[in-house]
């Protein structure tokens, strides 16, 4: 199989993530879920988030995007929780 940057990129991360020994599960779960998305993501467009093809301000618009799709997810499972 040819080695491209995403294969090289996901093998370091396997390597890293095989060297650590967390005790609590939900640090060890967030850094492969971490993990799967930086390979998604290079999979997907071609590049790490080294990229510089974009700005500071439109890394702080992503971010704010995020953030505001998490709200949205939050109140969606709180109403769940409240009516449930």
């Amino acid at each position: 199989m040819k080695m491209n940057k995403a294969n090289v990129l996901n093998k370091k991360w396997q390597n890293i993530l095989n060297r650590i020994e967390d005790p609590d599960p939900i640090v060890a779960t967030t850094i492969r879920r971490m993990q799967s998305r930086s390979a998604e993501g290079i999979k997907k467009y071609g590049v790490t988030m080294m990229r510089e093809d974009v700005t500071t301000v439109e890394w702080i618009d992503h971010a704010i995007e995020e953030a505001l799709d998490m709200a949205i997810y939050l109140e969606r499972v709180k109403r769940d929780l409240m009516n449930g």
